[in-house]
């Protein structure tokens, strides 16, 4: 029984670390995305801009 015991609490350690990186790994994942949806709609607009002035 102690070594179940001992079995399920390193499985839980485990598996409590590999949730909390993968969960650091998907709030990074999802903070890039804002970035980059931000610089592509801020591009998209100065585009805009210079279209307008350039004629296009």
């Amino acid at each position: 029984m102690r070594a179940e015991r001992a079995d399920d609490e390193f499985l839980r350690i485990r598996l409590t670390s590999e949730l909390a990186r993968d969960r650091e790994i998907v709030v990074k994942y999802e903070e890039g995305l804002g970035f980059h949806r931000a610089r592509i709609e801020a591009n998209r607009y100065e585009l805009g801009k210079l279209d307008e002035r350039l004629g296009g």
